[in-house]
């Protein structure tokens, strides 16, 4: 659901508000409701494949604040029982109206109580304007700000159609092609901002005062009394997500792949179905013609763990797509219209968009995820190593050290790697890396295409820990990665509202529910990493849900793990975009263009059995053409 607000402080200035209902509703046929609430201010609100309501008032609170809330509320129940009884909640079917509500009842601790995934506006009667996002990657919300007026939206789109002038930030350009995030306010407009997650914005005519009131790094530790107790929480947890995310769905889908978070939440949500129901899931696969060499952490297709799990899992109507037709910029421009960004893990990305599409196709009005598994129930606890090197637990350290497939170093040197190095000083842990490796990407997500003295490299120099991953060895403390994870989580709000307008399905991520995370985020890295094993917590709460030979499996799925078939195949049309690299002015000075056409022409017969080797031409390339896209689409340069 996309949701914006547009105020005229001056009657002279940029603000127009004839074209913000058309740009709200673009993708939905152009449909939008629109509220006038007076002469200066404007409420737009569309919902995906639904027509306008007839004669739609913008939701208000009891004292009738107008209120546009984007996203879902998972604690409404349990809030209810805390109003005050003449304000009659549980009556409220509205989550907006349920917001003002809230708002009117617990002022600025309201945020905190709620529990959910949304962003609100909330027009003050003392003319000011609030804004609130909650934590975790909550639902985007976009502002530009003057004198003369104000427009909020959910997607930057609204802003420009407002009349503001959209013109993209170079330093922000030449971020992403060092692939590092920006600080959480930024956008790469300018005079566009975002509204950070678990934060509150006050907008005036003269100034903007924002409040973080969300720490993930204030939360209290969680100790139990049992490794029993701490699996039958994350279940009770677990459980809870899939009933909210469950509520007032009507045909569910699910992406499910051969690992361990899709496959806990499929069994989760058949328990919560009542019987007969079934449920529909949607699993990618490389094309069969693809001869994927896979190393031994990895696994190229996620057909033979699925098809053991839907043996055991009889209700699940299983779909396979291969994506046979879908490139890495599949859909870009309309993306870059939809989402307003170009992040580099867009190429990556496209990966999902068969599945998204068959979904949509069959008719779900949800298709649900386990994407932030990663950093809850499988949390793969990258800062183990150097935790149990730092706190002497050396028996610990060794077993994990030991199970490292496919790492043909001694047991000695991955003690060093892994265990002492990320405790010493940065600037000496990257003079000691680069003496013995030379100066390298290391993860895979350092742009080696990068001209020397140029934008994008002088970015690349700034702090490493704001690339776009991090590699586990490069964590040193549990601080550091729940900073980093935060932050990178805040930034890419938009593309699950971008996803919904391009493919017509509306995402949810089922692990993005805030007890869940908070629970995995505070309790001992010994629940994650135990005895040799990773993702110790996950495999725990799959026992008795899935095979044992998948609840036990090390390795993960390949990402886009037919990457190399599909750009052989157009060796000429990649040539032709790294030539364009050459007059284009915003990109160019920023690509080593030698090193870009070296590429090309080196293309490998066979993919390159270990995926870093292979970055360059699965990632960095692509993405650099994507971002050459993006520039090309904002400032209306024909490049092709």
């Amino acid at each position: 659901m996309l949701i914006a607000f547009v105020r005229r402080w001056e009657e002279t200035g940029w603000v127009d508000f004839q074209r913000v209902s058309a740009s709200v509703g673009l993708f939905n046929a152009g449909r939008c409701n629109n509220y006038r609430q007076d002469a200066d201010a404007y409420f737009h609100l569309s919902a995906q494949r639904a027509a306008p309501a007839p004669n739609w008032r913008v939701a208000l609170s009891p004292s009738g604040w107008p209120v546009l809330f984007s996203g879902w509320i998972d604690n409404r129940e349990s809030l209810a029982t805390d109003f005050s009884a003449h304000q009659a909640p549980a009556g409220i079917a509205d989550n907006a109206a349920f917001y003002g509500a809230a708002l009117e009842a617990w002022g600025e601790t309201t945020d905190s109580r709620i529990i959910g995934n949304y962003a609100t506006v909330v027009a003050l009667p003392d003319g000011r304007i609030r804004l609130s996002r909650s934590p975790w990657n909550g639902m985007p919300l976009f502002y530009a700000a003057d004198s003369a007026g104000v427009a909020i939206a959910s997607v930057p789109r609204p802003i420009f159609a407002a009349g503001w002038p959209e013109r993209l930030r170079e330093d922000a350009i030449a971020r992403l092609l060092a692939f590092r995030t920006d600080h959480d306010q930024a956008t790469p407009y300018e005079g566009v901002h975002q509204l950070p997650s678990g934060c509150v914005a006050h907008i005036s005519r003269h100034e903007v005062k924002l409040e973080r009131w969300y720490d993930p790094l204030a939360l209290k530790p969680t100790t139990l009394d049992s490794d029993e107790a701490y699996v039958d929480r994350a279940n009770a947890l677990l459980r809870e997500a899939v009933q909210s995310a469950l509520k007032g769905t009507r045909k569910p889908g699910l992406q499910l792949s051969g690992g361990l978070d899709s496959g806990i939440v499929a069994d989760e949500m058949l328990r919560a179905l009542p019987e007969p129901a079934r449920l529909r899931t949607y699993t990618f696969h490389p094309v069969d013609e693809a001869d994927a060499v896979v190393p031994p952490t990895l696994y190229a297709d996620e057909r033979p763990y699925v098809a053991e799990f839907l043996a055991t899992h009889p209700r699940i109507e299983p779909s396979f797509v291969d994506n046979r037709e879908v490139a890495f910029d599949n859909r870009a421009r309309a993306l870059f219209l939809a989402g307003g960004n170009a992040f580099p893990g867009l190429v990556l990305a496209s990966a999902h968009y068969g599945c998204f599409e068959a979904a949509a196709q069959d008719g779900c009005d949800w298709l649900f995820h386990a994407g932030m598994g990663n950093i809850t129930i499988s949390n793969d606890s990258p800062w183990a190593w150097p935790e149990f090197f730092a706190r002497g637990q050396w028996r610990e350290l060794w077993r994990l050290l030991r199970n490292r497939p496919g790492d043909k170093r001694s047991v000695l040197r991955r003690f060093i790697a892994h265990g002492l190095l990320p405790n010493l000083p940065a600037k000496l842990q990257e003079t000691l890396r680069n003496a013995v490796h030379g100066k390298s990407v290391g993860n895979g997500f350092g742009n080696t295409l990068l001209q020397d003295g140029g934008p994008a490299a002088a970015q690349a120099d700034h702090d490493p820990s704001e690339g776009i991953a991090t590699a586990g060895e490069m964590v040193r403390t549990r601080a550091e990665w729940l900073e980093q994870t935060y932050r990178h989580c805040g930034t890419t709000g938009e593309m699950p509202l971008a996803y919904a307008q391009v493919f017509g399905i509306r995402l949810r991520d089922v692990t993005q529910y805030r007890p869940l995370i908070e629970f995995c985020i505070t309790i001992p890295t010994t629940q994650f990493a135990r005895d040799g094993q990773r993702r110790f917590l996950a495999r725990r709460m799959a026992r008795g849900r899935m095979p044992e030979a998948q609840r036990l499996n090390p390795r993960v799925g390949m990402h886009n793990a037919d990457w190399h078939h599909k750009m052989a195949g157009d060796l000429d049309g990649l040539r032709r975009r790294v030539e364009a690299f050459a007059d284009h002015p915003v990109i160019g000075p920023s690509i080593n263009l030698e090193k870009a056409r070296a590429l090309i022409d080196s293309f490998p017969v066979q993919a390159p059995a270990d995926p870093t080797a292979g970055a360059e031409w699965r990632f960095h390339l692509p993405a650099a053409m994507l971002i050459a896209d993006y520039v090309d689409f904002v400032t209306g340069r024909n490049s092709r």
